[in-house]
């Protein structure tokens, strides 16, 4: 209003108060966490509030806008090791930050050591039953048991074991390997089997020739 008590036309302002703390984005990719793999670069992916900033820290720094609920990182790292990263949405009116979504990837291209075999102690090795074949591995790694017997395990506690069944009495050859997490194989480690369940023959006595033996000496 002026001094001539002119009122103007009013303006409307409208206050939309939000403290709501946006939701914490979702990561479709990878799949689990920790994730392996052998390849130089990683895709995060996963959901947000469209129009809402996303933001990846930890092991790499960017940023994009979400667009129709999705967003996506592309991470290259040359080097072996453990990366971890989190990813946060930020709200682009209040700036209100979410809680963090976590991922962890370990780039790894170095193949496991050979599984060891502590049973049975020797190769070849002889039994009349069946055969137990254990030894330690790679924790998370997947042990595999090939020629005569096929099976596979997952390594844990560092430790691995194979029940071999078997009625027929042979020979048999078994490889070990281990494949790690992200699918690096081990070199094979052999075992050999002799399985023996037949009683011997009986020895023969060639001298002296006849039984009783008659002689006129003590020896």
């Amino acid at each position: 209003t002026d001094r001539s008590s002119n009122a103007s036309s009013a303006i409307d302002v409208e206050w939309t108060r939000d403290t709501t703390i946006p939701q914490t984005p979702s990561i479709t990719s990878p799949a689990s966490s920790p994730f392996a793999s052998t390849d130089s670069s990683l895709t995060i992916r996963g959901g947000c509030v469209t129009d809402h900033e996303v933001t990846l820290s930890g092991a790499d720094s960017q940023t994009a806008t979400c667009a129709a609920s999705t967003f996506q990182f592309a991470v290259t790292k040359n080097q072996d090791g453990i990366y971890d990263f989190s990813v946060t949405q930020t709200h682009p009116d209040t700036e209100a930050e979410s809680a963090a979504a976590a991922v962890q990837w370990r780039r790894d291209t170095a193949a496991p050591a050979s599984p060891t075999i502590a049973a049975p102690s020797s190769s070849p090795y002889a039994s009349s039953g069946d055969l137990t074949i254990s030894g330690t591995c790679e924790t998370g790694a997947m042990v595999h048991l090939g020629g005569h017997s096929t099976q596979e395990m997952l390594c844990e506690s560092s430790a691995y074991s194979f029940e071999v069944p078997e009625t027929n009495d042979g020979t048999y050859q078994f490889s070990l390997g281990q494949t790690d997490a992200a699918g690096n194989s081990s070199t094979g480690v052999a075992q050999e089997w002799n399985r023996v369940s037949s009683l011997p023959a009986a020895p023969t006595i060639v001298a002296p020739a006849t039984n009783p033996l008659l002689t006129s000496t003590p020896t």
